[in-house]
């Protein structure tokens, strides 16, 4: 029938469900974004902007906010990792406010004023605004790959969950460490290349059997050292990466299907929206699904979320050493050992010796008199 030989002839040949970035290079290049200039279009921002907009008009969107909630109140913990004030703050991908929501009314990083900004108006109106919780709240429509921020205008900016849908994310992060003050903290989330991975398997496995390949029905996402290796490359000091991967159950795979949906996490891949899976291949991913990944209480679902941090460059901050200016050698480790404190008739040379308790440098000969060979 027609919807066969269209998924035939649109069909990606990938031998496993594993996103690569080479695959990422020739969607972008080979007709799904087209050839541009400048970076590569991956995803269609237009769609992915009506799909918030309809997550944003549910009545039932507090349902699908979970994810986000957990996301944002583990970003805004970590502004207690750090003594520093950060009066001037914005946020680039505000959905529904789940950051603000986070903050609560602890004066958490000292911020005073929070600008939220993302490109659906749907979302934005979902957001508070005016005075809450002692901060000025104010929102502004803006895309997060053109951020509307000046030059060393802030001192701490955000994001929550959307930087895996943006097709230029070093020119983001870019734009977020020039708006940073020098030695301004960026923080940032967004889902990692494990997440869904049951979907992925359960779509190449169906998509294989009924139609020999395997569309683009699932983004590309990048990985722990893929985020490390976009934070160096923006140009950000002191950067730090982490992750957390959280497993949540729903009754079965099309309940998944709908709630992302419902969260406004649904493909937004060029052309996507002229290649609809058809009911026969999402029935078939769902049976797959159901008989890969259901146990007692439902399916399974996977969602990796990685951490990012990065500081604006500043003379103050720490810096690795020039090569070459070690005082010693990487050979002199064997000659040292860990001398634990004793007392003094076991002629241990301890603290109250005068000893380093926690190190020694032990020559050929023993232990020298008078104390370490080194100093501290």
């Amino acid at each position: 029938d027609f919807w066969t030989m269209l998924g035939r002839r649109r069909t990606l040949a990938l031998a496993s469900p594993v996103h690569s970035h080479a695959w990422l290079r020739r969607i972008s290049s080979g007709g799904i974004g087209g050839v541009s200039d400048g970076p590569p279009r991956v995803f269609n921002r237009k769609v992915k902007g009506f799909q918030r907009d309809a997550a944003a008009m549910r009545a039932d969107r507090g349902e699908y906010s979970l994810l986000r909630d957990i996301a944002a109140e583990n970003l805004v913990d970590r502004l207690d990792d750090t003594l520093r004030k950060f009066p001037n703050t914005a946020e680039v991908g505000c959905a529904d406010g789940a950051v603000l929501r986070a903050l609560g009314g602890y004066g958490r990083g000292g911020i005073k004023r929070l600008v939220q900004c993302d490109h659906s108006n749907e979302m934005l109106e979902l957001c508070q605004h005016g005075r809450i919780h002692d901060v000025d709240v104010s929102r502004v429509r803006a895309d997060e790959e053109a951020l509307p921020f000046a030059d060393e205008s802030l001192d701490l900016v955000l994001s929550n969950l959307s930087l895996h849908w943006i097709n230029d994310v070093p020119g983001t992060l870019i734009q977020m460490r020039r708006a940073l003050r020098p030695d301004g903290l960026m923080l940032a989330s967004m889902l990692g290349g494990d997440t869904l991975f049951e979907l992925r398997r359960s779509l190449v496995m169906s998509g294989l059997e009924r139609y020999g390949g395997v569309s683009a029905s699932l983004s590309p996402l990048a990985g722990v050292q893929d985020a490390g290796n976009l934070l160096g490359r923006a140009g950000f000091a002191l950067p730090a990466v982490d992750m957390d991967t959280h497993t949540f159950t729903f009754p079965d795979a099309l309940s998944l299907m709908y709630s992302l949906q419902g969260m406004g996490e649904n493909n937004a891949i060029f052309g996507a929206e002229f290649r609809h899976v058809s009911r026969d291949a999402l029935l078939a991913a769902a049976a797959v699904y159901d008989s890969l990944y259901k146990g007692p209480d439902g399916v399974t679902a996977t969602f990796q979320i990685i951490y990012m941090s990065g500081w604006a460059p500043h003379e103050s901050q720490q810096r690795a050493k020039a090569r070459g200016s070690a005082e010693l050698s990487l050979s002199d480790l064997g000659t040292f050992q860990t001398v634990f404190e004793g007392d003094e008739e076991d002629g241990m040379p301890g603290a109250a010796a005068g000893g380093n308790p926690l190190t020694e440098r032990i020559p050929p000969g023993g232990v020298p008199e008078g104390g370490p060979a080194v100093p501290r």
